[in-house]
């Protein structure tokens, strides 16, 4: 675990409406999990403990996905230093020397938006955020699937983030894992034209189901 975690805004959602016991307890319950991994067992804040958590979870793997690529891109920066200058020397006929006025800045400027791009481009990001679903779900989507590939890719291009993506997970689960709209949880329907809306929905929790008939569904979703 990394030795310290970020508070975002997006949290208030789960958690307004726990009590200031219940407050302490998941307070606790974040830090037994950043410094030891511990998980709660306490029902009456698990909803909000799993929403932080996975939040996390997805912060550490993101700073670790971009300290590889940093270490990819460095490499990959030194050995093209070498060739460039080699290139050119060859096609100055210098025998292993450059003029010092044709030396090339080869610099590689890595930030987190370049190592996203590099992520999106190996399909990597497609199979987390699949693999996040099916575990928020426990379903078994595939991230291989054309349909769903080409929705989530849709997004990307969009401007949407792995962030974005897992967060819609996480509201639309809060709001409908217990309820008859559970088996919109999948692809088509999180990752599609509402996504946006989804992504700025304020979290409703509730236990109750509700009764939709097949055709208010269908007009609810524009199908």
């Amino acid at each position: 675990m990394k030795d310290s975690f970020i508070l975002y805004n997006s949290f208030y959602d789960p958690i307004k409406t726990l009590k200031n016991e219940q407050l302490g307890k998941l307070f606790r319950s974040i830090f037994n999990y950043t410094i030891n991994g511990e998980i709660t067992q306490d029902n009456d804040i698990l909803v909000a403990f799993m929403f932080i958590k996975n939040q996390i979870d997805l912060d550490a793997k993101k700073w670790e996905d971009i300290k590889q690529k940093r270490s990819e891109a460095g490499k990959k920066h030194k050995g093209n230093q070498y060739t460039t200058k080699w290139n050119k020397m060859e096609q100055n006929g210098t025998n292993g020397s450059v003029n010092e006025n044709e030396n090339e800045n080869v610099n590689v400027n890595v930030n987190e938006k370049d190592i996203y791009k590099y992520i999106v481009e190996d399909n990597s990001v497609v199979k987390d955020i699949i693999d996040y679903l099916n575990l928020r779900t426990g379903q078994h989507y595939k991230h291989s699937t054309p349909k769903t590939r080409t929705l989530i890719n849709a997004r990307i291009k969009e401007g949407f983030t792995l962030d974005d993506f897992k967060i819609v997970i996480d509201k639309m689960c809060v709001e409908w894992i217990n309820t008859d709209m559970k088996k919109y949880l999948r692809p088509e329907t999180l990752f599609g034209t509402k996504f946006e809306s989804y992504l700025n929905r304020e979290v409703k929790q509730t236990t109750r189901n509700i009764n939709l008939s097949s055709e208010e569904i269908d007009k609810l979703f524009n199908w």
